[in-house]
């Protein structure tokens, strides 16, 4: 027995006792971080890096049942799944560009299953393999289900990673739920004439109601993506049980989420039900049972969850179908730009277009300069946001279309995350926080009315709206990675400054920048402008934008 080499798996993490000499081995395997304060080495828990250590390890060492549960995963996956390094595995055929490691990892784990998790952090290129595998295995009719912030991303990642044109993409954004229900279904008949994949990508709301949710059940779908599906943790809402329902139908089934877990460990339930209910089962009461420590709750015949049991058998279960990847193990740019689009009601836009149209008029006949041009566009954001003020000083609600996305964007992250809001109005810290309220995130503030910085420094809140001008030279962000910007204001410089107070000497981790914004409107405008290094007002002013 090689007594000097220990392995335990705590929490999620590898943790290896091992001699000085096979630091170099151990150091080449992905995600490995040496703990200098306790001289351990730690690595992410997943099959493939199990295997890999036990590769590189003298025979004898001692491990704990967490360590073995992965070894056995990961003999199980097979050679093709677990034992093969990336460079061992073929390149991806038919893509625009080359994947990462974990990406080409994670395209062949689930190539040949007919069900799979894709485990993977925001930023890790989920989508780009989904929009692989949806090419290569050539599926005549795709259903991309996913939170509506995201229904018109999805055509712009086939654009841009698809290494065919021998499919079309469908995203159903109308409110008409017969119009949509008719739409897809001229959409897939004509794509089927002419030889090509029908992909047809909608949000959680509509694919369950009716007329929809039948035509589905009968269409012929084989394959369904649900994007961030942590959304359909709740085995009793409606989307979960229409999930359910509509997985029987479909040879094909595929989860992509960075949270799979974000409240307990019973939130992979109704994920399991869509993807493979013979891993789990189809009875919740049994499987909370099985998984989890409970206690009457009174009289009223609920039960209180006061803990949890057999995790190990649980996460065996999970990555048996589960291909995982964070961010320590990720060969990733320092800083991640993405956007989530918004799209404005037809209320809000009506209001929204008056005014616009008004601003425009002014710019043509020289009413407007670059002095009283800014007052202008200040109105058009707070559209965007969601108000307006009336003549006399009175704050008009119009719609709520920014916040939803920004709950949207907050659930996809893991509630005990740091994350960064940038706000530019006093109203958007206002709604910024009432979104954090009804998630449950603790809400501290950096404007011109309050500073909680230190607090929230000290990790006493995990999230801090920060007002855009407030946030400049001497604020420290680093404790997030998560930034996510709801409103911008028009100037370069605070922008730039903001982008550093995370992005900067002393952040550890993969920075990603999250921004909010209205399509077709002066969000897009003024964020192609900074995007482009370009004076916002000026090039408004100018129809550069």
């Amino acid at each position: 027995m090689n007594s000097k080499i220990e392995i335990r798996v705590i929490n999620n993490r590898i943790y290896v006792r091992a001699p000085y000499q096979i630091k170099d081995q151990l150091k080449e395997i992905e995600s490995a971080r040496w703990k200098a304060n306790i001289k351990l080495w730690s690595f992410a828990a997943t099959p493939i890096v199990a295997l890999k250590i036990d590769s590189v390890l003298p025979a004898g060492y001692q491990c704990d049942d967490g360590f073995r549960k992965l070894l056995e995963q990961a003999y199980k996956m097979g050679e093709s799944q677990a034992m093969k390094d990336a460079d061992d595995l073929p390149p991806i055929p038919c893509t625009r560009f080359p994947a990462w490691r974990h990406q080409l990892q994670a395209y062949w784990f689930a190539h040949d299953l007919p069900a799979a998790m894709l485990y993977m952090f925001m930023g890790t290129g989920k989508t780009k393999v989904a929009v692989d595998l949806i090419i290569n295995r050539k599926h005549k009719l795709v259903l991309i289900a996913c939170p509506k912030s995201v229904v018109s991303v999805w055509p712009k990642e086939f654009k841009k990673h698809a290494g065919n044109d021998m499919y079309e993409v469908l995203p159903l954004s109308s409110n008409d739920i017969k119009k949509r229900t008719e739409a897809a279904k001229t959409f897939v008949r004509l794509q089927h004439t002419l030889g090509k994949q029908a992909i047809i990508v909608a949000n959680y709301e509509m694919i369950w109601r009716e007329p929809f949710a039948s035509w589905l059940m009968t269409a012929g779908v084989d394959l369904v993506v649900c994007d961030e599906s942590h959304r359909i943790k709740a085995p009793g809402s409606k989307v979960s049980a229409f999930l359910a329902k509509l997985a029987d139908r479909v040879p094909y089934r595929l989860c992509l989420t960075g949270t799979p877990m974000p409240h307990s460990p019973l939130d992979v339930y109704g994920q399991y039900r869509f993807l493979d209910k013979g891993i789990f089962g189809t009875s919740f009461t049994k499987f909370r049972a099985r998984y989890a420590v409970t206690v009457p709750l009174g009289d009223t015949g609920a039960l209180k969850i006061t803990g949890y049991q057999n995790q190990d058998e649980l996460q065996e279960k999970f990555y048996s179908i589960a291909y995982r990847a964070d961010q320590d193990v990720l060969d990733l740019p320092e800083a991640v730009h993405m956007t989530r689009d918004v799209e404005l009601s037809a209320k809000t836009m009506r209001i929204y277009r008056d005014l616009e149209k008004d601003f425009y008029a002014q710019i043509d006949s020289g009413e407007v300069t670059i002095s009283n041009a800014l007052t202008k566009l200040l109105r058009l954001q707070q559209v965007c946001s969601g108000y307006v003020p009336s003549d006399d000083g009175q704050i008009l609600h119009v719609g709520d279309e920014k916040a939803d996305v920004l709950a949207d964007t907050l659930g996809d992250i893991d509630i005990n995350e740091p994350v960064v809001v940038f706000c530019r109005f006093r109203q958007d810290l206002d709604r910024v926080r009432e979104v954090c309220e009804k998630l449950g995130r603790s809400y501290a503030e950096l404007s011109g009315r309050c500073n909680q910085l230190a607090e929230w420094q000290a990790g006493k809140y995990n999230t801090i709206a920060v007002q855009i001008q407030a946030g400049g030279v001497g604020v420290d962000l680093t404790r997030a990675c998560y930034n996510i910007y709801y409103s911008v204001g028009c100037s370069l410089g605070d922008y730039e400054q903001s982008l550093a107070r995370s992005h900067r000497p002393g952040q550890t981790r993969t920075t990603f920048f999250i921004h909010i914004v209205a399509t077709d409107t002066v969000d897009e405008k003024i964020y192609r402008s900074l995007e482009q290094k370009k004076e916002v007002v000026q090039a408004i002013l100018d129809r550069e934008v």
